[in-house]
């Protein structure tokens, strides 16, 4: 079998994976963070050795699509990689703070013109075309009609009727739950309706056997945060939130990108947001994870986007407990002073013998 595998097995050409990297450019609307994270995965497969990090960081000064970023690393005298991102990351979102200063400032100039013109016209008019205005019954758009194929919720499933084709804001038949389930947020970015000004929240639910542990993502209009914990993955520490109720540690591609040589293995875990809709899940790799004083294995799952987020199963691990006295912070449980005597003289707590009442130890 490993003379087989040795004549016909699957070789990686290092020739064809350096052609790949540095062919490799960024794309349009592509971040700042998603294309170095693409160039450091095609370069674990062209073996740079010591040099990787700065065949990186020329590579994406080179293919870096934004000229003024590209001006302005080559100032730079010799930066290492993480000073390169640091300075492109700075601008790119300094460019997109001005682009959207400048279309709120065009947006109230349009409504002050249209309300002046307005006045001046017949107040029937206005009424007319206020009429013939329509709106997506699907989603609330007004740039499109329910029959659109790009609708964002043509295959979404509200989670008011459990009907699927539109979204719960603009359900229009509502209907009591039977029972509630407290579950704990994770913050994403909202890609969809982010005209509404109604609280809208999407939900993940991971699946694991025969139980489904339900994360709420995404509020527009209120922010609810779990415990916070500063969680030590592979010697990296990381800013984690601690959920009760998820049995998967979830970290995203950029944090996993910062952690390096942390290789990922495929996996069969398929979280799919409420109204179906997958979460994209780049794989998954074990790692030591501490706390505080206390080390312990864990199995850390890495997605597209998403605030990090520490599973039952880990925080189990590293005996992380809710502090009865302040809700939003994590302590590290103690030992008892029974459990260190059971684990002292195992012997003389059989489950045979028959437990003596009215003792306290001293």
């Amino acid at each position: 079998m490993k003379a087989l595998e040795e004549n016909y097995g699957k070789k990686v050409s290092i020739v064809v994976e350096r052609h790949k990297f540095f062919s490799c450019a960024q794309k349009q609307g592509e971040t700042i963070d998603q294309f170095v994270n693409s160039l450091r995965r095609i370069a674990i497969s062209c073996k740079f050795r010591d040099l990787n990090d700065e065949i990186i960081r020329d590579q994406f000064i080179n293919r870096v699509k934004e000229v003024k970023i590209q001006e302005k690393l080559l100032s730079l005298k010799n930066p290492t990689l993480d000073k390169t991102v640091e300075v492109a990351k700075h601008m790119e979102s300094t460019s997109q703070y001005v682009k959207e200063l400048n279309n709120t400032c065009a947006t109230k100039e349009q409504n002050t013109v249209g309300e002046v013109r307005y006045s001046r016209k017949d107040t029937s008019k206005f009424g007319d075309n206020l009429a013939k205005r329509k709106e997506c019954f699907r989603c609330g758009s007004d740039k499109h009609l329910a029959e659109a194929k790009n609708c964002p919720a043509i295959n979404t499933r509200c989670f008011k009727c459990k009907k699927i084709g539109h979204f719960a804001r603009v359900c229009r038949m509502v209907r009591e739950n039977k029972f509630r389930k407290s579950v704990n947020a994770v913050r994403r970015d909202e890609q969809e309706n982010s005209n509404s000004s109604e609280e809208e929240l999407e939900v993940l639910a991971v699946e694991e056997g025969d139980t489904t542990v339900c994360i709420q993502l995404g509020s527009k209009t209120k922010e609810y945060n779990p415990p916070k914990c500063v969680i030590e993955i592979n010697g990296k520490w990381i800013h984690m939130w601690a959920d009760s109720c998820s049995p998967f540690t979830l970290i995203d591609e950029q944090i996993w990108g910062d952690l390096r040589h942390n290789e990922l293995k495929p996996t069969d875990v398929l979280p799919e947001g409420y109204g179906g809709g997958k979460l994209p899940v780049l794989g998954y790799f074990d790692a030591e994870l501490g706390f505080k004083d206390r080390k312990a294995q864990g199995r850390v799952y890495v997605v597209r986007q998403g605030r990090s987020l520490l599973g039952w199963k880990e925080q189990r691990a590293l005996n992380i407990v809710l502090d009865p006295n302040h809700p939003k912070q994590v302590l590290l449980m103690k030992e008892s002073k029974e459990g260190k005597w059971v684990a002292t003289f195992p012997e003389l707590f059989k489950k045979n013998w028959v437990a003596s009442k009215d003792f306290n130890t001293r």
